[in-house]
């Protein structure tokens, strides 16, 4: 689960921007499960552990959040 304001509707497609390997920000279509305004699952295209970048008020600096991976079983 991600804050449900780092999810973004782009050119009808459902994206993210995460914090590559080189520490540069990159945008991933994902596909989103479940979303109660608050968090959303993301179950494809984020892997556990990485940072998904969380968008801010304009003007302020983004934060980033750990994908904490899907749901225990």
């Amino acid at each position: 689960m991600v804050p449900a304001t780092a999810v973004k509707q782009l050119n009808g497609k459902t994206v993210v921007q995460v914090v590559n390997a080189q520490g540069q920000r990159e945008s991933r279509d994902v596909t989103i499960g479940i979303n109660d305004n608050v968090h959303t699952q993301l179950l494809t295209s984020v892997s556990t552990g990485e940072q998904v970048i969380i968008s801010q008020q304009p003007g302020s600096s983004s934060s980033t959040a750990r994908h904490p991976g899907p749901p225990p079983v």
